[in-house]
């Protein structure tokens, strides 16, 4: 096999690649970080599930959300359910005994504090 004439004419590697390599890894290594820090800097935000026909504003914080979602058991705590709902007509009912009679849907649709 042939030698390539233009790598023969500027070489195989050099000041010039190490230097250009050195800058591209420098940038790309504060960017990571970048990138990296939202993990550790943005809070937890709490959500739960938005049936449709209640049609809530986005952002408005209830405070009914067991109306709205099942209770589950998880690491010996009992916590709302983020992933279900009750498969329930909110406007036409208001007894929380007939929501916990509803049957369980996944959730399709999220509020977020």
């Amino acid at each position: 096999m042939e030698e390539d004439p233009v790598l023969s004419r500027i070489g195989q590697f050099g000041r010039w690649q190490a230097k250009t390599i050195s800058v591209v890894q420098l940038v790309g290594f504060f960017t990571a970080w970048q990138m990296l820090s939202v993990s550790f800097l943005v809070p937890e935000i709490d959500y739960w599930c938005s049936p449709p026909g209640l049609e809530i504003p986005v952002g408005e914080n209830v405070n009914w959300t067991s109306w709205t979602s099942p209770w589950v058991v998880k690491n010996n705590k009992t916590v709302l359910d983020h992933c279900n709902m009750f498969d329930h007509q909110y406007t036409t009912s208001t007894k929380l005994s007939d929501v916990d009679l509803s049957p369980i849907i996944e959730c399709n649709r999220w509020d977020y504090a």
